[in-house]
């Protein structure tokens, strides 16, 4: 533990001192392992600290560099950036973000800088929130009542008391970060104007994915000027360009809760369904938009699993993955269904999972699932051949660790034109698969 303190306290002072050094040395990764780019803060002895399991969610913060005001002397950064400030102090001060609920306990908390000239998204920190929650220290508890090695058992008693004093030292290298990169803010004020030909969103196609390979699954949140998604049309033209500057873009991000800050004014009109409608296309669930709502962020997963295998249509069979993560009360959290066929289509998927004896019910709610594909504002379902899963508002199945035999269907569908008598639902057939860091049976 004092390995952890003394290195831990050597980042922040460097950072905090980086405007005179001129910059940091880079982290090793830590206990989470990766290797940081130069100038980057990390603070990763919490990742895997004392055996205790890994959160199955990490969170990464993407933030629009033309949305970064440029440091002030004399002037702290929750003067100079507000927006930012609200925001990052909300999911990434430990004694705050924990007790909230917006973060979970030694979540890995990841944030970039979206440079102006539209290259890669550039590491400014990455770190895991020290803490242990009230019910894992419970068990701790419980777990070591029958030691006799009083060491051990002391250690084990003090493991929330010993995280938390070094909650104020990860917050002041973290605020550290964050005035360092406005100190380092580029002149260039990019390229300003629609999102489409925008340096954000050049920079977040400029990579293959932000995190790595069988970690946690990610959700994003970005910081940027909500205007450049103005549209001038109604909301079925705004959702119809969505979904076309998608496929032009070609962002794929890979299945993601996506929470749109502004960073000062907000827009209004038809630019969330645009957006809604780009991250849709683009593999993500836009949850938020506007300021940052804490108190509306979904909970942390408690298990997560990953199936794969095949779905059948009237007259074809195509690839299909199941990504099933549910809370503690069995909420469906972050779940997505991914078809591919003419493109990797990737539908969110709410409801609960619910279990018992090793066997699981999936249950869709009534959100309309797939009818989140449709561009028309009109009430009334539509179901076309051209939209993923032909629009169909219902998935139902039966999950075991190690299948799933499930169906696609609609209430109001009793046949699909053209199919064989009898077919009036997409069925699916799938084994589990195994990633590498996500494994939680539940």
């Amino acid at each position: 533990m004092l390995r952890h303190l003394r290195s831990g306290s050597v980042v922040a002072a460097c950072v905090l001192l980086a405007p005179l050094l001129g910059a940091c040395p880079s982290g090793g990764g830590g206990a989470g392992g990766r290797s940081a780019e130069q100038g980057a803060v990390v603070r990763e002895e919490f990742c895997n600290w004392r055996d205790l399991q890994a959160p199955l969610r990490q969170t990464v913060v993407v933030i629009d560099e033309r949305s970064l005001a440029a440091s002030e002397e004399g002037r702290p950064i929750r003067e100079t950036n507000q927006a930012l400030f609200d925001l990052v102090s909300g999911l990434g001060n430990p004694s705050v973000a924990i007790r909230s609920g917006a973060m979970a306990a030694r979540e890995q908390l990841t944030i970039f800088i979206a440079p102006t000239s539209g290259a890669a998204p550039r590491l400014i920190f990455s770190g895991c929130l020290p803490g242990v929650s009230d019910q894992e220290q419970a068990e701790i508890d419980a777990d070591q009542s029958g030691l006799q090695n009083s060491s051990d058992a002391f250690w084990g008693h003090r493991a929330q008391q010993d995280a938390s004093q070094e909650q104020d030292g990860f917050y002041s290298a973290l605020l550290g970060a964050l005035s360092q990169a406005a100190n380092q803010r580029s002149d260039d004020a990019g390229r300003r104007g629609p999102f489409l030909g925008g340096s954000l969103l050049e920079s977040l196609t400029a990579v293959r994915q932000l995190t790595p390979e069988g970690t946690a699954a990610p959700r994003l949140f970005i910081l940027t000027d909500l205007r450049s998604f103005a549209q001038t049309g109604d909301v079925s033209a705004a959702r119809t360009a969505g979904f076309t500057d998608a496929r032009t873009a070609g962002l794929k991000l890979g299945g993601v809760e996506v929470y749109l800050v502004a960073d000062g004014e907000q827009q209004g009109g038809t630019a969330r369904d645009y957006a809604d409608a780009f991250f849709l296309g683009s593999q993500g669930d836009l949850m938020s938009w506007g300021g940052a709502t804490f108190s509306a962020l979904t909970a942390p997963p408690a298990t997560s699993r990953e199936y794969a295998g095949s779905i059948t249509y009237p007259h074809d069979q195509f690839p299909m993955v199941l990504r099933l993560a549910a809370d503690s009360q069995g909420r469906l959290v972050n779940s997505w269904v991914l078809i591919t066929s003419d493109a990797e289509w990737a539908t969110p998927v709410s409801g609960s999972l619910s279990c018992s004896h090793g066997e699981c019910q999936l249950t869709s709610d009534r959100s309309g699932f797939a009818q989140v594909w449709s561009t028309n504002p009109d009430p009334n379902p539509e179901f076309l051949a051209e939209m993923p899963l032909s629009g169909l508002r219902t998935i139902e199945a039966t999950v075991t660790d190690d299948t799933v035999v499930g169906a696609v269907s609609d209430p109001i569908v009793s046949i699909f034109e053209g199919a064989p008598e009898g077919f009036n639902a997409l069925r699916f057939n799938l084994t589990r698969h195994s990633q590498p860091g996500t494994e939680n049976g539940g």
